[in-house]
């Protein structure tokens, strides 16, 4: 993680910003260790499921463990802006429950922004969306506005693994996980 002035900025890659012995000196790392500040370090450890590790090193962690551990430096620090790349990859849908319930506690105070290609972390999680492709803003509103403009031209199904590849020519595979662009969706069908 690199603090830019006034930035929190967390990284994709969990493993390339711990710079302590514990998880527990990750977390109090820069800040000043009060009686209230390991009170709080305590109940969120607790509540991101992390308390028994509180002593293991970061990098005895497994993938998940270190994504929540920097979602919680993330959360500690007292930047007006915190920018977390790709911050739910490789947790499982608990514990990106457990991101969203962090990441509304986080936003109270401060200005939050994140990148993902999880439709439902946007969705749960933002009450502002920006589409950039290629460094064009392709979108800028409300997620409800952008999944309305998405309507009739966006599907989800269940379908059983084994009819699925049964059913479907390889070539679409692809297809039904690319998104299509804010350009699209204002174009009418």
């Amino acid at each position: 993680s690199r603090g830019l002035g006034d930035v929190y900025k967390r990284q994709q890659e969990a493993e390339f910003q711990f710079f302590t012995g514990s998880v527990l000196h990750e977390l109090q790392y820069g800040h000043a260790v009060t009686p209230e500040f390991e009170a709080k370090t305590e109940a969120l450890l607790k509540s991101m499921d992390m308390w028994n590790c509180r002593d293991r090193h970061p990098f005895s962690l497994s993938g998940g463990q270190m994504q929540r551990l920097t979602l919680m430096m993330a959360y500690l620090t007292d930047k007006p802006i915190v920018i977390l790349d790709e911050p739910t990859a490789g947790l499982d849908p608990r514990e990106r429950i457990r991101f969203r319930n962090l990441l509304v506690e986080l936003s109270k105070d401060r200005v939050v922004i994140f990148s993902t290609h999880i439709i439902e972390d946007i969705s749960s999680s933002c009450n502002q969306v920006v589409v950039i492709n290629k460094g064009e803003l392709k979108y800028f509103g409300d997620p409800a506005d952008m999944v309305e403009m998405a309507n009739g031209k966006v599907w989800q199904f269940n379908i059983d693994k084994t009819e699925f590849e049964k059913a479907l020519d390889k070539s679409l595979v692809c297809l039904l996980y690319t998104s299509p662009s804010p350009r699209d969706l204002s174009t009418s069908r």
